[in-house]
Formats: structure tokens, sequence, C-alpha cells
């Protein structure tokens, strides 16, 4: 199969030093505003959603660059309608001083269209926490589920809007990233 690679850099502040043709085509497909269309010079710490998860890219980025190797990272980056499995090699280029980002579609898989993660939506004044890596939603104190499972047992497709989405860290992609290898 023939993987699509999304490739930023990344200075040591955060700056975003340039993307690849790829990484601006996979953005513009997944409904990319004005926002994204032009991301060099802006701060990647502006598009990365929730302290928590920001937090981790800075602790993955120190790793990185004291490994002197690259770190495998495991997420998911879901449309309305479709489930992406991706992974991000991450590593620090000592010569260039610069963090690449190497973003990889390993497969999609289509599903019916989930309402709570279209833009374009109705939102409620209520927010539901999703992790920023393998987006399940939080849907009781210790209870992260699946985005479908999380629709269905709330009732979410009963109500008028949807609510709104912040993001964070589900305690089992915390406890990976923390005990050592993201993989």
């Amino acid at each position: 199969m023939n993987q699509r690679v999304f490739v930023h850099r990344v200075d040591r502040d955060g700056c975003i030093l340039d993307v690849s043709p790829a990484w601006q085509a996979f953005a513009e497909e997944n409904g990319a505003g004005p926002a994204l269309s032009v991301v060099q010079g802006a701060v990647l710490w502006n598009y990365i959603a929730g302290a928590q998860t920001r937090h981790l890219y800075h602790v993955l980025m120190e790793r990185a660059q004291q490994s002197g190797g690259s770190l495998h990272i495991p997420y998911r980056c879901d449309s309305p309608d479709t489930r992406r499995f991706m992974e991000m090699e991450l590593e620090f280029l000592p010569e260039k001083g610069v963090f690449e980002f190497r973003n990889r579609l390993l497969r999609s898989e289509p599903r019916e269209p989930v309402p709570l993660l279209d833009p374009n939506t109705c939102r409620s004044e209520a927010i539901l926490r999703m992790c920023s890596w393998c987006k399940k939603v939080k849907i009781h104190d210790d209870e992260w589920v699946e985005v479908e499972d999380a629709v269905r047992r709330l009732g979410l497709l009963e109500e008028e809007c949807m609510p709104r989405l912040s993001h964070g860290i589900c305690p089992d992609c915390e406890a990976r990233f923390r005990n050592g290898e993201p993989r």
C-alpha cells in the first residue's frame, strides 16, 4: 500500500518552518479554512487543542531531542464520515535544529456520518472531552468510549444541538506515553 506522508517542520520554539504539499492537500481535503491555508511562520501551539495535549507535545519533543532517534506515535485523525488510523514519526534534526513531524495515513475506514464530529453542526453549551490521540470520548469519570458509542449512550441524536468538544488525553493514552515509548 502506498502510504501518504504529511510532513511539517518546527523550530525549538514551536514556530512552523514549512509544511509539505501533501500536508497542505490533506488539510484542504479535511475542510481547512483560511486559518490553515498559510501556516508557515505560525506557532504550532495555536493548532493543538488542550493544555494537556500541548504539554504532551512538549514532552515528546524533548524526548526526541534527547534520544537522538525518532519516536513513532499511533493516533487517530477522524472526520465525521471516516476513521483514520495514522502514525506520527517525530525526529529532532540536530544539524538543522528543527523537529520533523512525518505523519502517515496507515488506513481509513468509512462510517456513517457522526454529527458530533461535524464542525458545521449546531453546538450547545454542554462540553464533552475527546482524547486528542485515540478520539475516544469521556462519558463518565473513568469511562472513555468510541465516538459512535458516546453518541448512542448519551442520546445525542435526540438533542437539537451537539455538545462542544474539548480535547485532552484519556488515561490509556496518557499511561502509554508516560511509561516509555509511545508506540
